[in-house]
C-alpha cells in the first residue's frame, strides 16, 4: 500500500490473522491514517502470524496511531521507520502481547503530542526495540510494564514528556 489515506474508520488499515497456520501481511509506505481509532493494526488469533511494515508515513489524530496485539500462540511482527506519530490520543505505538508474540522495532521516527505514552510495551510475550526516534511531549515518552521487554541502542532522543520520559525498565541494546 503506498501513497493512501486512511481517514475517519474504526481501522485506517488492519492486518488480520485469524487462525492456526494463517498468514496476513501489508507493506505500507508514504500513507496516512487519521481520525480513526486505530491508525494501523495488526493482530493474530490462535496460532496465524500477522506482519505489518511501515515506511515514510503518517499516523495522526488517531487512537492509537499503530496498535500490535498477539492472541493464542500467535505471532504479530512489525518494523516500522522513518515515520511520524503525532496527536494520538492514547498511544503512539502500542506493542501488546495476550498468550501470543508481538515483536516491533521502531527507528528514525518522530514520535510526538500523544495524551499517553509515546511508544508502549504490554505483556509477557511483548518486545520493541527503539533505535534513532526522537520521543517529545507526550505524557511518557517510552513505557514498559508487567514483564514486556523494551529495549533500546540509546540513540534516541527523549524530552518534554510530561510525567516522564520513562516508565518501567529499559533494557540497553549494542548497536553494531
Amino acid at each position: 500500500v503506498s501513497h493512501s489515506r486512511f481517514l475517519d474508520n474504526d481501522y485506517g488499515l488492519h492486518v488480520y490473522s485469524s487462525g492456526a497456520s494463517t498468514f496476513s501481511s501489508a507493506e505500507v509506505s508514504h500513507s496516512e491514517a487519521s481520525g480513526s481509532e486505530e491508525g494501523f493494526r495488526a493482530e493474530a488469533l490462535s496460532g496465524g502470524t500477522a506482519r505489518l511494515n511501515i515506511q515514510d508515513s503518517v499516523a495522526n489524530k488517531n487512537l492509537y496511531g499503530v496498535r500490535l496485539n498477539s492472541l493464542a500462540s500467535s505471532v504479530t511482527e512489525a518494523n516500522i521507520a522513518t515515520s511520524a506519530f503525532s496527536g494520538n490520543s492514547f498511544h503512539a505505538v502500542r506493542v501488546d502481547a495476550s498468550g501470543g508474540t508481538t515483536r516491533a522495532t521502531v527507528s528514525g521516527s518522530l514520535i510526538s503530542h500523544t495524551g499517553l505514552d509515546g511508544l508502549a510495551a504490554s505483556g509477557s510475550g511483548a518486545k520493541l526495540v527503539v533505535s534513532g526516534n526522537t520521543i517529545a511531549h507526550n505524557d511518557i515518552g517510552l513505557a514498559q510494564d508487567s514483564s514486556a521487554v523494551l529495549l533500546s541502542t540509546g540513540d534516541n532522543t527523549l524530552s518534554d514528556n510530561a510525567t516522564a520520559n520513562i516508565s518501567g525498565t529499559i533494557g540497553a541494546l549494542t548497536k553494531l
